[in-house]
């Protein structure tokens, strides 16, 4: 179970990630289309491990874990655990506005999270979604395109998930 299960989250792992998406090589070029990976980071993830602790930072990844696995429930999507406080959910049979509105719902449901929570800091994330299409020849090229879409909704000063379409 190691082998594809992250410990701490109980979610799906980066090496079953990497079958999975491995599998979704396969797929007719139809079928890769409607596929959008959206890569997900904690916000300031290290203020709360420098300042309230590593044990409280592992709260707050189980804490998003779950919240994460009802959306992935929710819009059907395969989730993992990246690494550290980076996230991966897969949704298949989508378009961009679906892509839109998952990213909108997690973020909206993480800020609802905040708010529940009684701690002294706040939780957000940034997300970045990419479709897969024939410029990507390898599963990391996949990753690494939500990974730079991701960064550049982080550096923005205003979420708008549309403007993350390429």
């Amino acid at each position: 179970m190691r082998i594809s299960i992250d410990d701490l989250t109980t979610l799906n792992n980066r090496n079953e990630l990497k079958s999975y998406l491995n599998s979704l090589m396969s797929l007719s070029e139809s079928q890769r289309k409607k596929t959008f990976m959206m890569f997900i980071d904690l916000n300031k993830f290290k203020y709360i491990n420098d300042n309230f602790g590593h044990n409280e930072g592992d709260v707050v990844l189980i804490e998003i874990s779950k919240l994460l696995k009802y959306v992935a429930d929710t819009f059907n999507c395969f989730l993992c655990r990246y690494g550290g406080d980076e996230f991966i959910l897969i949704k298949k049979n989508a378009d961009e506005e679906k892509a839109i509105s998952v990213c909108a719902f997690i973020d909206k449901a993480v800020s609802d999270l905040s708010d529940l929570l009684i701690a002294p800091y706040e939780l957000s994330v940034s997300t970045g979604f990419v479709r897969f299409d024939s410029r990507f020849t390898s599963v990391q090229d996949f990753i690494d395109a939500a990974d730079k879409l991701m960064y550049e909704n982080k550096r923005s000063s205003k979420k708008d998930f549309s403007k993350l379409t390429n």
